[in-house]
């Protein structure tokens, strides 16, 4: 049987001296569990602050601050405890002549928050402090900036406005931009040039790769319209 050796940082380490205490030394050859009985929980040292010492000689926030940020006393948020969710929301928000631009997490360009616990849309969020209802409808940008949480660039409407929106600016995948194409536009090129010489459905599918139903759509431009021969 081999044992692994302890690196000299941890096997040179005290242990705790009270008797069968097998716990690493915290301070005055104590481990922390038993210095908390013999001395109490130290204050932290920071100027103001009521909480106990948790490590450093700083409470849990404190520590954590110096941990992120390399300062126990920075912080990056401006918002005070008293500040209302409208408050704190607008003041992740920069205004400019146009736009309103939500600044903190996004996700594929849209901005997102938690809200109690819930997961909301930036722009939703807007919709619901400015007329205060969460609409069951999407919430459609008139500016094309997905960041954007200006109420007046919103709108409700219909899953199918929503997609016609993507249509008419362009940001829907279309042919070989979508992840799920099986064809390329060269592909579907050739498989176009082959329909118009008359060439079988059937031969063409085995040709490439695809099913029958494929081909079918491509001939009757219930897909690939864009692509003209």
């Amino acid at each position: 049987m081999t044992t692994t050796k302890l690196p000299n940082s941890i096997s040179n380490r005290k242990k705790c001296s009270f008797a069968r205490c097998r716990n690493y030394v915290y301070e005055q050859e104590i481990c922390r569990t038993h210095y908390y009985e013999v001395f109490g929980r130290k204050q932290c040292s920071v100027d103001g602050c009521n909480e106990v010492s948790y490590c450093r000689s700083w409470c849990c926030n404190h520590y954590e601050r110096w941990r992120v940020h390399g300062n126990p006393l920075i912080t990056t948020s401006k918002v005070t405890p008293g500040d209302t969710p409208e408050e704190r929301f607008w003041a992740r928000v920069i205004k400019t002549d146009t736009c309103w631009i939500w600044t903190k997490a996004k996700r594929v360009g849209y901005g997102i928050l938690h809200v109690e616990g819930n997961l909301w849309g930036a722009h939703q969020y807007a919709w619901f402090l400015t007329y205060g209802y969460r609409s069951k409808m999407f919430i459609l940008h008139s500016c094309d900036t997905p960041a954007c949480v200006n109420p007046a660039h919103l709108r409700e409407g219909t899953p199918a406005d929503n997609s016609q929106d993507m249509t008419d600016r362009g940001r829907q995948a279309k042919g070989g931009r979508n992840g799920k194409a099986k064809l390329t536009e060269e592909c579907v090129l050739e498989i176009k040039r082959l329909l118009k010489e008359g060439a079988k459905m059937v031969s063409i599918a085995k040709k490439f790769g695809v099913a029958h139903p494929t081909i079918s759509n491509i001939k009757h431009n219930h897909c690939w319209k864009h692509i003209e021969v």
